[in-house]
């Protein structure tokens, strides 16, 4: 989960200025450690859920971050033409378990 602002790391936003065109493809030509987009210090909460896309299964471990990262303008809108909206509106928790 990302908010929009300026980044300490730049690794997310040179990642996402090679994303291809809606609809084409892109050969990878070098590694990218995934450790370089996330932040040094992992805290972070821990539920069981579900898929945010249908069929929307349940059984998802989701793990997300406690302090929000940041991502640039710029490069969220690449993303965002290319992806498309894949997320559901935020469910009510009702019985799950939140672990810190």
């Amino acid at each position: 989960m990302y908010n929009v602002g300026k980044q300490e790391d730049s690794a997310l936003s040179s990642l996402l200025s090679t994303l291809p065109a809606n609809g084409k493809t892109l050969k990878v030509e070098s590694d990218m450690e995934l450790e370089t987009l996330l932040p040094k210090v992992h805290h972070y909460y821990r539920y069981n859920g579900s898929l945010t896309t249908p069929p929307c299964s349940e059984g998802v471990r989701w793990i997300v971050l406690t302090d929000p990262q940041f991502v640039e303008q710029k490069p969220l809108v690449s993303l965002s033409t290319t992806m498309g909206n894949n997320a559901r509106p935020i469910q009510d928790h009702n019985a799950r378990l939140i672990l810190k």
